[in-house]
């Protein structure tokens, strides 16, 4: 038996407004990271520089990621990425995006020597600037990572809202 040709078409794809919320949802997040990583990578080198050099951080990488989170920062405010999303290189710059964390974490995690890497408190540290520093250091990877997971849901919905794509 055939099925009546009356059936409504189901369409798929989602309303803009649902896309508007996640943005919403997603944008506030993204905004205070986009201000909240400089700063904590600041902190971190100026503990780092404080240790006497008992802990020491690469330059380069700490000053690139630096640069790279007050781009972001420019970006962000003048709106750039909105308008860089809807390029069709937009993969390119997400996969881009995702070294950033990834090569930061690697080129940093054994930066601390024997600290353990959660920084806890009923371990012996040589000094409160250094517990100091494991925190901070902390701190600024979770929220880097926290970036790059609010980043990139935001970047692929913004970029579905600007393409009419589900």
């Amino acid at each position: 038996m055939n099925p009546p040709n009356n059936i409504p078409e189901v369409n798929y794809k989602l309303p803009d407004y649902y896309k508007l919320s996640c943005v919403g949802l997603l944008l506030v997040p993204c905004f205070i990271l986009t201000f909240v990583c400089p700063v904590l990578d600041f902190e971190k080198i100026a503990l780092f520089s404080e240790t006497n050099g008992e802990l020491k951080y690469n330059p380069v990488v700490e000053y690139s990621y630096l640069l790279l989170t007050v781009i972001a920062i420019i970006t962000s405010i003048f709106g750039c990425t909105c308008l860089c999303v809807g390029n069709k290189r937009y993969k390119n710059f997400l996969w881009c995006w995702l070294l950033v964390p990834t090569l930061y974490t690697l080129f940093t995690a054994n930066e601390m020597g024997d600290i353990p890497f959660d920084c806890p408190s009923n371990y012996s540290y040589t000094s409160i600037t250094i517990k100091e520093a494991c925190e901070i250091r902390i701190a600024n990877l979770i929220c880097m990572w926290a970036y790059f997971a609010c980043f990139i849901p935001l970047s692929m919905t913004m970029y579905s809202l600007l393409n009419g794509n589900r």
